[in-house]
């Protein structure tokens, strides 16, 4: 049995958007005795505090490769939420929840980046586990993970630093 939990991403400055849980996956592998396989495990990012562009800020995805190099099990990781505009104002939007490119024959997704508003940057959202999916952040409050196999968002800011870092389960 494979299982691949994505990470979550990494969020935007103060009011900038929170990021989305990390996707969890799984499906039943088979292998054979005295080959390779290749297991990726997510690393984590940190929030930045410069960037406005949320695809920078997406989590990295968690990978089982067969030995023929083909990708069975993937957990995508969150996409990041936007960056805050300063000259513009408005709100900042939480990143979402990953599932698109996860693979496996059970897929939960993860929960939504809350919105960064001019106090508060957005929390990230849950992590998706083995009993469902993530919770979704509201604006600095962080989204839940699952009770198996999924971590917190990190909550909010209200200064000019990189988003708090979500927990592991």
């Amino acid at each position: 049995m494979g299982r691949a939990s994505g990470a979550g991403a990494g969020a935007g400055a103060c009011a900038g958007g929170g990021s989305g849980g990390g996707a969890y996956s799984k499906a039943v592998v088979t292998v054979t005795p005295g080959s390779t396989y290749t297991v990726t495990v997510a690393a984590s990012k940190t929030g930045s505090t410069t960037s406005n562009t949320a695809s920078l800020n997406d989590g990295n995805p968690t990978i089982f490769i067969s030995s023929g190099g083909t990708e069975v099990v993937k957990a995508m990781g969150g996409s990041g939420g936007t960056g805050f505009n300063a000259n513009g104002g408005g709100d900042a939007a939480g990143g979402t929840g990953s599932l698109s490119g996860s693979i496996g024959t059970v897929i939960f997704l993860g929960g939504n980046g809350g919105t960064g508003n001019g106090t508060s940057s957005g929390a990230g959202g849950g992590g998706a586990g083995s009993t469902g999916v993530g919770g979704n952040a509201s604006v600095g409050t962080a989204g839940t993970g699952t009770s198996q196999n999924g971590g917190n968002g990190g909550s909010g800011v209200t200064t000019a630093v990189a988003g708090n870092n979500g927990s592991i389960y």
